[in-house]
């Protein structure tokens, strides 16, 4: 978007060149570094999935297919019926 807004601006062709270059220079920088981010991710997730197990979290797939943790003696919302008096 950035190259086209360049080219749109009626810019001479010199700074037309310049942010197409620097457009993919960003682009570049950021697909390198994707990577690393979802193995940053990937590493939080495991040390948090650790630290909720070791406080006695179960883990939980929901109807949805996403991973949850219910507390100790707990289950996930929505489930059971709280209106009932329990008689």
């Amino acid at each position: 978007m950035a190259a086209g807004i360049g080219f749109r601006s009626g810019a001479d062709s010199t700074t037309a060149v310049v942010i197409v270059v620097i457009v993919v220079i960003v682009w570049a920088a950021f697909m390198a570094l994707l990577p690393v981010g979802l193995v940053v991710s990937r590493h939080y997730g495991a040390k948090y999935s650790a630290q909720l197990e070791a406080a006695g979290f179960t883990p939980v797939t929901d109807q949805n297919g996403r991973l949850r943790y219910v507390p100790p003696g707990g289950q996930l919302a929505g489930h059971g019926n709280p209106f009932t008096g329990g008689a």
